[in-house]
């Protein structure tokens, strides 16, 4: 079983950027969810609400970002300094210290998704606290481990086997960009990866933490940011893959227990 795909997503809901090779930490995919935009009342903005996010460009810099949107003029965004201005965030449940992006940007995002926000990042030091949690054996340390702005774990890994089982179910076949892994792989049975505890890649070592619940992100195309009026492939995903109480599930979350560099091709190992 190998490595197919590696994402990042710079910008919290925007457009992936793909990677040949990554480097993965205790805290994720480097360069992964460390910015965000956030609403007038600190409140996080995603592309379940501003699905124009998604057709949003990001291109990384050594000293920031270049941010890209049809119709505007392009924008180099630098990593603030310690001088920016800092106050507390909320993304879910969470609340979270950040250093605000500045004027230039918080202008130019408001023109993205037409509502005035604030682009704002998270270093290491700021980033939220895992929440302790019912996870599989072996038992994964929370505590002081910390994740970026994701939606809940560091690492998100999908099946090219389970896409094509969801995909025989839909009249319409989408592409695995739609459930917006970090890293996907050639699994040989759909729905696999839900049993696996931990993955050796090289060096690195993932520990399985819990399924991934799918929302309304799903049926809105990557490209374009268009919504399925039919709400595919999560009315089906719903129908065929469901855990309850919780939801559509595709896709299983890690957290890397150390750290190492993993590339395409490269093959792994299940534990």
């Amino acid at each position: 079983m190998k490595l197919t795909a590696i994402n990042i997503y710079p910008l919290k809901s925007c457009h992936r950027v793909e990677l040949n090779e990554a480097l993965i930490t205790p805290l994720g995919l480097a360069h992964d969810r460390h910015w965000m935009l956030v609403d007038d009342k600190h409140r996080f903005i995603s592309a379940r609400k501003y699905p124009q996010l998604l057709r949003l460009s990001v291109d990384i810099r050594s000293a920031g970002f270049v941010a890209a949107y049809k119709g505007l003029p392009g924008i180099y965004i630098r990593y603030p300094e310690n001088t920016a201005e800092r106050y507390p965030v909320t993304i879910w449940k969470d609340e979270v210290a950040v250093l605000d992006a500045g004027d230039t940007a918080a202008d130019w995002f408001s023109q993205v998704i037409g509502k005035s926000c604030r682009l704002v990042w998270s270093s290491t030091e700021s980033a939220r606290r895992l929440k302790p949690g019912n996870y599989p054996p072996p038992t994964m340390p929370a505590g002081e481990r910390q994740i970026t702005f994701t939606d809940g774990m560091p690492i998100l890994l999908t099946n090219t086997a389970s896409l094509d089982e969801l995909n025989s179910h839909l009249d319409e076949t989408v592409s695995m960009h739609r459930f917006r892994a970090n890293i996907v792989v050639d699994g040989r049975q759909a729905w696999e990866e839900e049993s696996w505890q931990r993955i050796r890649i090289g060096e690195l070592e993932l520990q399985a933490t819990k399924t991934c619940v799918r929302c309304i992100l799903t049926t809105a195309d990557p490209q374009t940011g268009v919504r399925d009026p039919q709400r595919e492939p999560l009315k089906t995903l719903s129908r065929i893959h469901c855990q309850k109480n919780r939801g559509a599930i595709f896709g299983m979350q890690f957290v890397a227990l150390n750290s190492g560099t993993v590339k395409i091709g490269d093959h792994l190992k299940i534990e």
